[in-house]
């Protein structure tokens, strides 16, 4: 019978993971090589699949109110902004992750969840039930949930090491305070611009009265595989020069591009 489970990552799936075990009423340790419950700053959209699972948690209200709800989605052309059609919103939210990884593991905690940090996984012993840490400790579960992420080594030392291949497209993102946002009908909804061999997204995310937008660019140069890069503003400006006024304020308005 299961009685106790450990995951290894503090991130997104490992939290909600850990919170619906112990609705079920089991034992969880979550074991997190950072020193705290940290996320990088960056806007996430949930649709219907995941605020569907979150309100099945019973998470999702409490998400919701460190969120934005947006209510329509314009679709414009890159040059003029005109826009093409526009489509009424149900079920999706936008937020920071910083945000969904503190509601949930607020929401983790309170349910009598473990949560252990600075325990840095060398390897596991799948059969045993095992798990190694840097530090020379060890510990066991009946069963071993690895959460790591993307770039985890023991999806690749276990299950799957294959790489990731380059697509010719690179994503851009920053974030800005919405009153630098340029006035227009729909500015504080979701706007998808479509361009040649690109496209950019920007939406509100409820996160100290931020926007976030991403802009995809065709490249054939890749130099870095991490979202949290920090790109070359000016670089970044000139790419998209030829795009509509105000989204080039919007870009402009953003600290930092990565």
């Amino acid at each position: 019978m299961l009685q106790n489970v450990a995951i290894i990552g503090a991130g997104i799936s490992g939290l909600t993971v850990g919170y619906a075990l112990r609705q079920a009423g089991i034992e969880t340790n979550i074991y997190e090589r950072s020193e705290s419950v940290s996320e990088f700053g960056a806007g996430i959209t949930l649709s219907r699949n995941a605020t569907s699972l979150l309100e099945k948690l019973g998470i999702l209200d409490d998400l919701k109110n460190q969120s934005y709800t947006p209510q329509k989605l314009y679709v414009r052309g890159y040059k003029t902004a005109k826009k093409i059609t526009s489509t009424n919103f149900s079920g999706l939210i936008c937020s920071d992750r910083r945000d969904v990884v503190t509601v949930l593991s607020d929401k983790y905690l309170d349910l009598g969840g473990n949560l252990n940090f600075s325990h840095d996984v060398k390897d596991v012993d799948i059969e045993g039930g095992r798990i190694f840490f840097s530090d020379d400790s060890m510990i066991k579960a009946d069963l071993i949930l690895v959460c790591d992420g993307i770039r985890s080594i023991l999806r690749e030392k276990y299950f799957d090491d294959s790489k990731p291949k380059f697509t010719n497209y690179v994503a851009w993102r920053g974030m800005l305070d919405l009153q630098k946002v340029p006035e227009f009908e729909g500015n504080h909804q979701v706007n998808l611009y479509y361009g040649p061999k690109s496209h950019v997204v920007h939406y509100p995310i409820g996160h100290e009265g931020k926007m976030n937008f991403v802009a995809i660019q065709a490249s054939s140069e890749w130099k870095e595989e991490s979202w949290r890069e920090e790109g070359d503003h000016e670089y970044f400006l000139k790419v998209f020069k030829d795009w509509n006024r105000n989204l080039i304020k919007i870009f402009a308005a953003s600290e930092k591009v990565y």
